[in-house]
């Protein structure tokens, strides 16, 4: 496909993104597999392309919204029968790719040019010469018409650019302008600056630096199943499809890919060599620190990534039940722990009321208090996961996260009752929010008197894991611009009596 036809389906998939409040990455892929003829350089480039403009979305669509050529490029757009997408869609669309390949500003952040067909370009070479000419065919533009418009887009970038905070540190000063404009840069809702700033100790600066980080796309994360494999071997396999691995700083399971590769059909990945997981994820099993013979109860599991690695921190040794109300989330789990040859998972089903369907042996845990340690990986607003659905921080309202905080206090209520005397709590969610997170635990230490903050530093260090921002916090929250995680939370309790 030829590159204004890429930027066109793109718009397309935009729209149907818009409109859709499923995950964007899903949505992606079920529009992707309708499109038979694309092969996978262009379903790369529509993807990336596609969630570089989510994640700059207020940036883009206020320049074409601001932009003095826009009317006259829509004029053009729409008279042309050649493109599927609206003419809005396609203009968005097109100021990303641009932005993608001309400005500095984004320079590295989408490497476009390596997912175009060399036949696409023409014999200078240059992938924006190939866009002009292009464009001319499509929108009856003038070589003249083309250079207006990009150097109007890029004056009212370097306008934005300048107007905001573009260094921002703890000394900048700040006015209703920069701020403004700064909103407008780093495409970050306003009620979330405001809440961050009324319920975290996060400065103006650190929050502009956090809405900075969810503008770039995160790494691609893995952890090392040790049971099955060593970093040596990993890396040399992985070594064999030109993908070099980097160790991460603070999980000791953690290495980050140089770059993307379809890792679910690798033999690393089919036999739970490997897991794609964040790396503040990969904490909350260390956070866990679990003796080997112990009775777990992991009660929001999911696909079950956390009960795998907790499994393997306990040589599968221990017994671990995995409890969820998403069948079709946590089916994978079994198959799962199968590959990747551990046998101490047990998956059960929740009702609607978060209470547990247990039909066998494993019912006397709950009917006897008898857990040693409970995870509770709460449902959340994903506020911490922004780099990667993008769409969440456009959507999320605060009446959303006052709904999911009174659920999260539910859920860590009702399963905190099966904890033994002496045992583990563990209350994490994938939220940068106060609300889900240091809210719901100081609530429920308020109301529920035999249990009692413990430190995270002491477990972590059982795994030579040093945080030194950590301290001797029972709680905490990871930002990616500071420690390059997804936001995550962690909290850890125990049961005193």
């Amino acid at each position: 496909m030829n590159l204004i036809g890429l930027i066109d389906t793109t718009g397309l998939l935009l729209n149907i993104a818009r409109r859709n409040p499923a995950p964007t990455d899903k949505v992606a892929a079920n529009f992707l597999k309708s499109k038979k003829s694309l092969g996978s350089n262009d379903r790369r480039f529509i993807l990336n392309l596609l969630f570089f403009y989510l994640r700059n979305m207020t940036l883009f669509d206020y320049i074409a919204e601001n932009f003095p050529n826009t009317d006259k490029l829509l004029e053009s757009i729409s008279k042309n029968e050649k493109l599927n997408s609206k003419p809005k869609d396609f203009s968005a669309i097109l100021i990303a790719f641009y932005a993608a390949t001309q400005i500095d500003y984004f320079a590295g952040e989408v490497q476009l040019e390596q997912f175009i067909n060399k036949k696409q370009i023409n014999d200078s070479g240059s992938i924006v010469s190939t866009f002009q000419q292009t464009m001319q065919g499509y929108c009856e533009w003038t070589q003249l018409d083309i250079n207006n418009w990009t150097n109007n887009l890029l004056y009212l970038f370097e306008l934005i650019y300048n107007s905001s905070l573009n260094e921002i540190n703890e000394n900048s000063k700040f006015n209703i302008t920069n701020y403004q404009y700064s909103i407008i840069l780093y495409s970050f809702p306003d009620w979330i600056i405001n809440n961050l700033l009324q319920f975290t100790s996060l400065s103006i600066a650190n929050i502009f630096n956090l809405a900075a980080a969810f503008t770039k796309s995160a790494p691609i994360t893995i952890r090392i199943n040790s049971l099955s494999k060593k970093a040596e071997q990993v890396a040399a396999s992985l070594k064999e499809n030109g993908v070099e691995l980097t160790k991460c700083s603070l999980s000791p399971a953690a290495y980050n890919l140089s770059h993307r590769i379809y890792l679910s059909e690798h033999p690393l990945a089919k036999t739970g060599a490997i897991e794609i997981q964040d790396e503040a994820s990969q904490l909350v099993a260390y956070a866990m620190a679990p003796s080997e013979n112990w009775v777990i109860l992991d009660a929001c599991a999911g696909a079950g990534g956390k009960s795998l690695h907790l499994a393997t921190l306990q040589n599968d040794s221990g017994r671990i039940i995995a409890t969820d109300k998403e069948l079709m989330r946590l089916k994978e789990l079994p198959k799962r722990a199968q590959n990747a040859g551990l046998q101490s998972i047990r998956t059960y089903l929740i009702d609607s009321k978060n209470k547990p369907i247990v039909k066998d042996e494993n019912v006397k845990y709950f009917k006897r208090r008898a857990f040693n340690a409970i995870l509770i990986d709460a449902p959340c607003s994903g506020m911490g996961t922004l780099r990667r659905e993008p769409m969440k921080k456009y959507r999320t309202t605060s009446r959303l996260i006052e709904k999911m905080s009174n659920l999260q206090y539910q859920i860590l209520s009702e399963y905190s009752q099966y904890l033994n005397i002496g045992g583990v709590l563990i209350y994490a969610t994938c939220s940068i929010m106060p609300q889900e997170n240091d809210a719901v635990v100081e609530k429920f230490l308020e109301n529920q008197h035999e249990f009692a903050p413990d430190s995270l530093s002491n477990a972590f260090d059982k795994y030579g894991i040093a945080i030194a921002e950590l301290e001797d916090n029972y709680k905490f929250t990871f930002y990616p611009h500071l420690f390059g995680t997804d936001g995550f939370f962690i909290s850890r309790m125990i049961k005193i009596e």
